[in-house]
Order: C-alpha cells, then sequence, then structure tokens
C-alpha cells in the first residue's frame, strides 16, 4: 500500500472519534433534554395538581365551617339561602353552594331555584351516602346554574352517625379554565384534567372546544387512567401532536388526573440543527485535508524517504562512510542526522574494537596463569598463552592442536577430571576445583582450576576457557598453619583451666572444660548447645546478658553457676576474651570455695531467721534497759515501722511499759539477775500511737564467760487477742443460751401455727361460704370479703411466722421487688421515730426477681432496721432506692467479682447515721457479730440478709465512714418476665356431683366442710375419727356407694392422715386422695408424691382452692 493511500486512511481515521464525539453528544444531549423536559413537565403537573388540592382542601374547610352554623344545622330554607347567595360572591371560583337532605331534597341554594330538585339517583349523591365522607363527582352539567362543573359533596352526620345533610359546592369548570390559561407554558404546551371516565374538565389551549367530551380510547388517556402518575414519551395525543407527556393524580384518592404535554419537535429543535451544522463543517475540512495532505506528502514525506533508503542499504553493503545529507526537511533531517550520526559511531566502534583486540592478546599473553582455550567434545587445546612454558614447561606450540590428557597424571586423573568439570558446568555454568597436574618434566604440582564456557548462538558450548593457577607456595604455608595450630590445641587441652573457643555460632572445648561440666565436646558443638545445656533454666537471661556484654565488650571475671551434666550446680570464675570474629570464654572451678561461703552465710542467716521468724518480739538489753538488738517483729509491736525509726529515739525498754507497771518491772529486773530467768509476767506497753496493749514478758540473763551478768534476752508477745478470745468465749456463750431459747420459740411457733390455722380454716370457710350466698353489690357481702382478705393477711403471717422459726421454706418464685420494698416502707414508717425521714426512689417498678416474698420482705427489713438504729440518736434520712442495672465483663472489679455479667435488680439501703470503721465492715456479716449492747441485738440480721442474697446468686455490697452514714447495695439477678397488671376474670367455682369422705379430728371443720361441699353439689360423709373413717371406708367398698375421693386431716389422734391414707390405698389404689394440715413437719408436698398421694394443701383451706383441686383429681381418675 502507497505513503499516500495510508495518509488517506490516517486523515479520515482521524475525523472518526470527531464525528463519534458529535454523533455521542447529539444522544446524551438528546437524552438529557428528554429528562429535562420531563421533569418540567412533571414540575407543571404537580403546580396544577398541588393548587388543584388546596382548591378541593379549600371546599372541603367551607363545607365544614358551613355545617358548623345553626340554620344550616336546623335545615332553614330561607336563612340558608340567603347565606349561601351571600357567600357565592365572596367565592366566583363556584357555581353554586347547596344543600341536600339524606333523601336527596334540595333544601338550600345559592341561586332560586323554581322547581323541586330531588338527586338521591346521581351517582356521586349515592356515593357520598355509601361512604359516609367527603367525595368529588365526574364531570357533569350543572342543572341549577347551567355550567359545566364538578360537584364537591361533604356528609354532616349526628352524634348517633346517621347523617343529618349534605353540602354540596359546584366547582365552576370555566374559572378553572381561565384560572389555568393564566399559567406561563412553554409554546405548544397542552395542560388538560380530566376524570376517572376520560371526560375533559380543563384543557389549554381551546377549553371551549375539548371540555364535556370523553376520550378514553385515547392511548394517552389511557395510561393516565391505567398508570395514576409518572411520564410518557414522544406520543400522539388527542390532537394527533407528538408530545412528551407528564401526569399525577389529586391526593386522597379523588379521581381527577393532571396532565402536561410538551411538542416533541420544541424538545429537540435545536440539537437537530446543531447536528446538521456539525456533519456539514466536519465534511468540508476532511476535504480541504485531504488535498492538502496529498501535496504536502510528495515534496516533505516521499523524497527524504526514498534518500534513507538508499542509504541504508549502502550501510548494509558494509560502506560505513555512507552519508543521507538531507538537510531542511523536519524530522526527516533529524531522522538522516541520527542516521548519520549511527555511522559515524559503527565507524568509530569498529576503530575501537581493533584497538581492543591488540590489547587483549597482549595481556592473554603476559598472565601469570595458564590459560587454555579448549574444544568442548575432544578436549583439543585451540589457543593458549606464554605462561604454559612457565608452569608446565611446554611452549605455546607443542600443546596447540593436542589433547589435555597429557597434561594430568594419569588417564584416570584425566577422565575424573572430566566428569568434575562436565557436571559443574552442566549445573552452575562454571568450575572450580584443586587438581594435582604434571609438568613435562613429570613432577606433579597442585594446581587451582577456574573454567568457564563459551555459548554460541544456538546456545550449544563453543568452546572451554580454562585458568590454571600453580597453588605450591599455598599449600606449603597451609601445611604450616596447621602444624601450628595443633600445637596450640595440645596446650590449651593441657591448661588446668577450662577453656570454650567460640567461632560465629560453633564451640570447642577443652578437657578441662568437659571435666567441668561433664559434657564432651561432640555434646556442646554450638553456642544454642551451651545455653541450653549448661543454663536450662535462665537461657533466655544469660542470654540477654550474653549479647548485651557483647556490645559493651565487657571484659571483667565474674562468678556464674552453671547446671553440669548430671544435674548438680556448680559455681565457677568466668572471663571472657573477644577477638575480631572469634570469643574465648575462661573459667575456674571455685565451688569448694563458694561452699564454704555459703555455709558460713547459711549459719548467720539461720540464726537471723530463726530470730525474725518469730512471731513474738525478741530484745536484747543492757542491765539499765537500753536496747542492744531487736527482730523486726519488735518494731511493729510497737507501731513503728522499722527499728531504726523505733531506735533513733534513743527510746529505753521501761519507756515502753505503761507508767502504773513501770516500778514492776524495774523490780523484776532484780529477780531476773538472782534467778536468772523470768516467765510469763504481764505488762501493760506503750506503742508509738501512745495506745496501750497487754503482754506477756519472758526474759533470761546473758552472762559473759566469766559469769558476770551482762545482757538480757526478752521475749514480749502481744496477748489482746488472748484476752479477746476470753471474752468472745463468754459471747458465745450466751450466743449458744439464744440460740436454744430461739429453738424453743420455733417449737411454740410451729404448735401455735397448727390451731391458729384451723381455726382460721374456719373463719375463711364460712366467709367465702357466705360470699357466695349473697348477691353482688350486698354492703354485708363487701364485709365479708374485708374479713376474707384479712385472714389472707393472717395466712401470710403465719407463714413468716415459721419461716422465721426455720420451720419451714418456700419454693423460690418470681417477685416484682418493688411492691415488697413500698409494703415494708409502709409497715416500718410507724416503727420509726419522726426524726428520722424516709426517701424512696422506686425505678424499676415492673421488674422481676426468683426468690420468696417473706425471706426478700426480711432481708428489707432487717437493712432499714439497722439503718434507723444508726440514727435514732441525732434523727437523718433513711433512703431506699430500686434500680435497674446491666452489669458487663467491663463493669466487674475487685468489689463485684461474685457477680455474674447481665442484668440485675440494686437495692439499695443508705443513712447519715454514725456509720463504721474499716474493721467493723470486714466483721458486720460474721454469725453473732453486733455493735449494740448486750440485750439490744443477736448479731444475726447482717448475716441471715447475707444468706438470702447469696441463696438467691446476689450479691451485698457496704460503704462506710464514721461520721457519714452508711450505704448498703443488694444485687438481685433479675429474671425475663411479665408483670400481671390486670387478673384474671374469676371463673366460677368447680362443681360436681361425686361421693366425697372428709375427715377431720375438728367438729366445727367438719360442719364447715360438709355444707361447703354441699353446696357445690357433691355427695358428702364427714368423720371426726380417723378410726371410724378407715372402718365407714371399708363398709362402703362393699356396697355400691363407693366413694370417689378422701379428704382428710393430718394431725388426728389415733392415726394420722398419712396412715389413714396408706390402708385406703390398699383397699382402693386408683382413689384420689388430698391431704390437709394445718402445720407438720413430717409432711410435704414431695413426702406425699413419694407416698403416691395425689393431693396436698396447707390450711386455711380456701373454698376456691379446694374446689378446684377435687375437680382435677375426679377428672383425672376419669
Amino acid at each position: 500500500m502507497k505513503l499516500k493511500t495510508r495518509l488517506l486512511i490516517v486523515i479520515l481515521l482521524a475525523l472518526i472519534p470527531t464525528i463519534l464525539l458529535i454523533v455521542f453528544n447529539t444522544i446524551e444531549d438528546h437524552k438529557r433534554l428528554t429528562s429535562e423536559a420531563k421533569e418540567e413537565a412533571h414540575r407543571l403537573t404537580r403546580l396544577i395538581a398541588d393548587n388543584l388540592n388546596n382548591i378541593v382542601d379549600s371546599t372541603q374547610h367551607l363545607l365544614i365551617a358551613l355545617s358548623k352554623i345553626e340554620e344550616v344545622k336546623q335545615i332553614d330554607t330561607e336563612g340558608c339561602n340567603k347565606l349561601f347567595s351571600e357567600l357565592i360572591k365572596e367565592y366566583p371560583l363556584y357555581a353554586n353552594l347547596l344543600g341536600f337532605t339524606p333523601d336527596g331534597s334540595l333544601f338550600c341554594s345559592a341561586f332560586p331555584v323554581n322547581k323541586p330538585v330531588n338527586v338521591i339517583n346521581k351517582n356521586w349523591f349515592k356515593s357520598v351516602l355509601k361512604n359516609r365522607k367527603f367525595v368529588v363527582s365526574d364531570y357533569q352539567f350543572g342543572s341549577s346554574c347551567s355550567k359545566d362543573v364538578i360537584t364537591m359533596l361533604y356528609p354532616v352526620s349526628s352524634y348517633d352517625g346517621e347523617i343529618d345533610l349534605i353540602l354540596a359546592a359546584n366547582l365552576d369548570l370555566k374559572w378553572l379554565n381561565k384560572d389555568i390559561s393564566q399559567a406561563k407554558l412553554p409554546e405548544g404546551t397542552t395542560i388538560r384534567i380530566i376524570d376517572r371516565n376520560g371526560t375533559v374538565l380543563s384543557r389549554r389551549p381551546d377549553p371551549d372546544k375539548w371540555v364535556g367530551k370523553s376520550f378514553a380510547d385515547s392511548p394517552v388517556i389511557k395510561i393516565v387512567l391505567k398508570e395514576k402518575e409518572g411520564t410518557i414519551e414522544a406520543i400522539e395525543g388527542i390532537d394527533n401532536v407528538k408530545r412528551l407527556y407528564a401526569f399525577t393524580s389529586l391526593k386522597n384518592n379523588i379521581e381527577i388526573y393532571v396532565s402536561v404535554g410538551i411538542p416533541q419537535k420544541l424538545v429537540y429543535e435545536k440539537i437537530n440543527t446543531y447536528l446538521k451544522y456539525s456533519l456539514l463543517i466536519i465534511f468540508l475540512i476532511a476535504s480541504i485535508a485531504i488535498f492538502g495532505a496529498m501535496l504536502v506528502s510528495h515534496f516533505s514525506i516521499v523524497v527524504p524517504i526514498k534518500k534513507l533508503i538508499k542509504a541504508a542499504k549502502d550501510l548494509g553493503n558494509g560502506d560505513l562512510k555512507t552519508r543521507a545529507n538531507l538537510a531542511n526537511q523536519g524530522e526527516f533531517s533529524e531522522l538522516a542526522n541520527a542516521f548519520d550520526s549511527m555511522c559515524e559511531s559503527l565507524e568509530k566502534k569498529e576503530d575501537e574494537r581493533s584497538q581492543i583486540e591488540q590489547m587483549l592478546e597482549k595481556t592473554f599473553a603476559s598472565l601469570d596463569e595458564v590459560i587454555l582455550i579448549t574444544e568442548p567434545i575432544t578436549r583439543m587445546i585451540i589457543d593458549c598463552n606464554e605462561a604454559i612454558d612457565r608452569i608446565f614447561g611446554y611452549t605455546k606450540q607443542e600443546v596447540i592442536g593436542k589433547n589435555t590428557s597429557f597434561l594430568h597424571v594419569d588417564q584416570n586423573h584425566y577422565e575424573e577430571f572430566g566428569k568434575e568439570l562436565f557436571s559443574s558446568l552442566d549445573k552452575k555454568g562454571i568450575f572450580y576445583f584443586n587438581f594435582e597436574m604434571k609438568r613435562k618434566n613429570g613432577t606433579i604440582f597442585p594446581s587451582e582450576h577456574v573454567v568457564t564456557e563459551i555459548i554460541d548462538e544456538s546456545k550449544n558450548r563453543k568452546w572451554i576457557v580454562s585458568v590454571v593457577r600453580d597453588i605450591s607456595s599455598r599449600k606449603e604455608s597451609e601445611q604450616k598453619i596447621i602444624e601450628s595450630e595443633k600445637r596450640l590445641n595440645r596446650i590449651l587441652e593441657n591448661l588446668p583451666a577450662g577453656v570454650i573457643y567460640i567461632e560465629g555460632d560453633n564451640i570447642s572445648m577443652n578437657k578441662t572444660a568437659e571435666t567441668l561440666t561433664g559434657y564432651s565436646r561432640f555434646e556442646l558443638k554450638t553456642l544454642d548447645d551451651l545455653f541450653k545445656s549448661l543454663y536450662p533454666r535462665r537461657e533466655h537471661e544469660v542470654r540477654r546478658i550474653y549479647e548485651a556484654d557483647k556490645v559493651i565488650g565487657f571484659r571483667e571475671k565474674r562468678d556464674i553457676l552453671i547446671t553440669c551434666k548430671n544435674g548438680q550446680l556448680r559455681h565457677i570464675e568466668f572471663s571472657r576474651i573477644t577477638l575480631e570474629e572469634e570469643e574465648i570464654w575462661v573459667f575456674n572451678d571455685i565451688n569448694k570455695r563458694k561452699k564454704m561461703e555459703e555455709a558460713i552465710t547459711e549459719s548467720e542467716e539461720r540464726y537471723r531467721s530463726l530470730i525474725e521468724a518469730s512471731p513474738n518480739a525478741i530484745v536484747l538489753i543492757d542491765l539499765d534497759g537500753n536496747f542492744i538488738a531487736a527482730n523486726y517483729q519488735c518494731a511493729l509491736l510497737y507501731g513503728y515501722n522499722n527499728l531504726g525509726e523505733m531506735f533513733q529515739n534513743r527510746l529505753n525498754f521501761f519507756d515502753l511499759i505503761l507508767s502504773t507497771d513501770r516500778k514492776m518491772a524495774k523490780e523484776n529486773i532484780n529477780s531476773i539477775l538472782e534467778k536468772g530467768v523470768l516467765k510469763n509476767i504481764e505488762y501493760n506497753m506503750i506503742k508509738k500511737d501512745l495506745t496501750h496493749f497487754p503482754s506477756e514478758v519472758s526474759m533470761s540473763i546473758v552472762k559473759s564467760t566469766n559469769g558476770i551478768p551482762e545482757t538480757i534476752t526478752g521475749i514480749i508477745r502481744d496477748i489482746t487477742d488472748k484476752r479477746k478470745a476470753e471474752e468472745e468465749r463468754l459471747k458465745l456463750e450466751a450466743q449458744f443460751r439464744h440460740v436454744q431459747k430461739m429453738e424453743a420459740i420455733g417449737t411454740l411457733a410451729g404448735g401455735i401455727a397448727h390451731d391458729f390455722n384451723n381455726i382460721l380454716s374456719i373463719i375463711t370457710g364460712y366467709t367465702e361460704l357466705s360470699i357466695e350466698h349473697l348477691a353482688k353489690g350486698n354492703a354485708i357481702k363487701d364485709h365479708l370479703m374485708q374479713i376474707n382478705k384479712a385472714t389472707q393477711r393472717a395466712k401470710e403471717l403465719i407463714n413468716q411466722i415459721l419461716t422465721f422459726s426455720r420451720k419451714t421454706e418456700k419454693e423460690r418464685q418470681e417477685i416484682r421487688v418493688s411492691l415488697i420494698v413500698k409494703e415494708t416502707l409502709k409497715l416500718l414508717r410507724a416503727s420509726l421515730p419522726s426524726t428520722i425521714k424516709i426517701r424512696q426512689d422506686i425505678q424499676a417498678n415492673f421488674s422481676l426477681v426468683l426468690a420468696e416474698t417473706t425471706q426478700l420482705h426480711q432481708v428489707i427489713m432487717n437493712l432499714c432496721t439497722n439503718a434507723s438504729h444508726a440514727m435514732r440518736e441525732d434523727g437523718g434520712t433513711l433512703t431506699v432506692s430500686l434500680i435497674d442495672l446491666d452489669i458487663k465483663d467491663s463493669d466487674i472489679n475487685s468489689g463485684t467479682r461474685d457477680l455474674s455479667p447481665g442484668p440485675y435488680i440494686r437495692l439499695t439501703v443508705s443513712d447519715t447515721g454514725h456509720g463504721m470503721d474499716k474493721a467493723t465492715m470486714e466483721r458486720i456479716f460474721d454469725p453473732f457479730f453486733t455493735t449494740k449492747k448486750q440485750g439490744e441485738g443477736t448479731g444475726m440480721g447482717l448475716s441471715v440478709v447475707h444468706g438470702i442474697v447469696k441463696s438467691c446468686e446476689g450479691m451485698v455490697i457496704v460503704q462506710s465512714e464514721p461520721k457519714k452514714g452508711s450505704t448498703f447495695h443488694v444485687y438481685l439477678p433479675k429474671v425475663e418476665g411479665k408483670v400481671k397488671l390486670t387478673s384474671a376474670p374469676k371463673q366460677p367455682l368447680p362443681q360436681g356431683t361425686e361421693r366425697l369422705l372428709f375427715v377431720d379430728d375438728e367438729a366445727p371443720m367438719v360442719d364447715l366442710w360438709k355444707d361447703i361441699l354441699q353446696h357445690l353439689g357433691y355427695k358428702v360423709i364427714t368423720e371426726t375419727s380417723s378410726v371410724k373413717a378407715l372402718e365407714t371406708f371399708r363398709n362402703a367398698q362393699n356396697s355400691e356407694e363407693k366413694f370417689d375421693i378422701l379428704i382428710t386431716d393430718q394431725t388426728m389422734p389415733n392415726m394420722t392422715g398419712l396412715k389413714l391414707s396408706q390402708e385406703i390405698k390398699n383397699m382402693d389404689p386408683n382413689i384420689p386422695i388430698i391431704i390437709c394440715t394445718g402445720y407438720s413437719e413430717s409432711v410435704t408436698s414431695e413426702t406425699i408424691k413419694n407416698l403416691g398421694i395425689e393431693g396436698f394443701l396447707t390450711k386455711p383451706l380456701s373454698m376456691r382452692e379446694v374446689a378446684k383441686m377435687i375437680r382435677e383429681l375426679l377428672d383425672k381418675k376419669i
């Protein structure tokens, strides 16, 4: 392809991006203008729709306002007509204002109506009656005003929901068209408002031509009615003009639709014109460019290229002096100059190559090493330098063309050398080796060979280049060095000190080092072996010291402890010599010397340890009482931090004794001098802070070698704890007597509970029976219900007494803590003096915990009671708060370490009383510990609190300072449950017709439950003797009237309820039995289940509770 053709193609290709860019921009502008037109149309649509929505809303508000006027409400036709006629003047947008009765009759109009009007059959009127809300009608021609309108109706309802009248307003479509025509729109833009039937309500332009006509079949109208809101691109409207449409509907599901259409031609007119002119300009530019390019290319491109081609051919033929010689040809001149420079450079390099070849030949000939160039397959010598004569004794002419085997010791030597050579060249491309070679005179000498290969263009081995060096002198020097090292090694081996030589990471050691460590030199080869073996427990520590010494160049001797191979620890004296690349460690055995030093030190330490380890103070004083020495415990005993502080005041032993005992102490010194020893004498001593403590002192005399008394040793012990222990013993004896008294109270409480529950059962039973017989609303029934509530509280009181006396325990259940707190504070308020204020902050009102009500009540009562005792002298404020708390892992600290992460309820009881010191706080939860006077407390209150909270998996934290009050925080785990705020509706009492045997040794109880059970429909046989009841049951078994269920008391003479139940079960294993008890330690729900008895109830019995259990057991039997 010719150059001109290529230039033409280049020009056309250069124009293609421009054409594509114009087309792309045109497409993008088309999309942008379409989007902008749609947005503009949609904006106009929303403006018109919002205007219509405002008109509809205003009309609805107007009709609502009219419905409040008295004349309208009273359907006063005359007054209403007058009102509407006045209003129509103020609102020109309405064609008429109307009022209708629910039967469709017109009763009011802004304009006079000459004949009766009824609209009951109109669709829009039916719609307002059906939907009972504001309605907008479709297009209609108003008969009362003779105008095109749409009617908006509002129903007015009474309090009972019935429609009293309907108010209507006819919107004048002519006014609407006039309002729309005032909008400023692009030329050719249309606005159309239609109803749900496709009927035109308003159009701009030409409203008179289109209003009132239906175009439901038009494609545009179909899309508007179907989609409700959106845009339509390039579709013909009802006037056959293509437009971009945007449409929307009115709010509140009012089926009136607004659409705006912008002519497609108007949108794309500018962009189409731009595209035409752009393409025309490009065509003209392309024509001019092609003609100019053809003309210029001949003179400025074709001619210079031909000259360059000729010069290149000459250069290719070997003419290095050829030149292009192009001037004033722009880039071609630069190319020609570069070509000419290349020719000059090649000419110059050719000259330099010739010079280098000459220089290499001279160097090759002058080298001391023999250089052999051989053929790789035959190993024939192609060339060599003159050094072959000096080293081998052969001239250059003698060896060229010969195989290299004559230079080797023998044929085997030659072949072995060849194998090593080619193996190394194949792997590495180079060969280093020491080999023995043979001179011309037959002598053998050591040589060093460095061999490489020369590869041709096909990557085949072309030549082998060998450099051979005579190393005879070097070998002799190496041998001398080896002999010198051997002599040095013999010296080191026989040194009496251990020597370890370190080179890099490798080590070697002499015999003495092997003897000292127990390891042979073959076991310890590296520094790692050395550190791991000699310092098995301190390897990392010793390595750090080694590296640090290496940096600072430490050379002083030091004593170190190593571990020998047999596990024995050995002391050595270590010194280190550091050379440039090596180190020498020298060490001597000092184990015996160290053992002697340790024995002396150990003896001294043993004596000192005996003195210092003594729990008692040990002193050495002179005969005048001056201190000579003492142990550390002596300083602590007297309140000093150390002996230096104690002795700096030059204290005398007698100065530390209380003045009342000082005279006796001095007299006892004379007794010691006479007897030599004095034991267990009690003195009151004085501490540094001037407090006193009782002590017990034993002393003995220390005499000189001549038997003369010189010093006195003394042992002093603090007997404060001993005296306290005696006081504690007496206190515990009193507490034990108190516990025995509490057990007696518990036994009495159990007996009281049994009898009292029987009494309560009778009161509860007759009360509930009377309530059942009285009608709702009866005053007596209300009174009885209060009695029933009181008996329930009495029942709870009995349970609390039993719990307090440790006679019974309840299962834990979900409890709303806030109720217990409020109830306890209400109960406590009456017992507190007026000087103590109660402040409560209950935030966790509906939170639940798993606990027992009475125990939780006891916790709150004990904490509040203790707080009130702390403030009874000066008064103060008792604060009780209850909050929810979520404890996370990050919140747990030393104070809350016993808590697991999760949700908690925190009960806080704080007072402003006298507070506690740290020593008291550490003991407040100990059983029987109390700070109150004798007779004011048992010392069990807070220990009980602590035990109850612990059993609930909670925690008690106390904070207090003297004179600043105390705060107790009780953390209880919160359980997830729903608080029942409303009680379930009361169900009727379960009834039946079965045959029952009721047994109780209390006659009033029997009479009561006979009446109750008969009231519930059952056939009841009663007995007051368990023995007779057994006989009655046995007789009934042999008759047709068998018993269906047995209800028996537990505590009865002759035969208990359990025994009776077992006898009856032997006769009829399937009969359900209910055991009732006022109180019994031997009967629980668990024990009766293990005996196969189905029911268990505690007195006082509830009618509903008994009726429900009877019915459940009988239904289960069926």
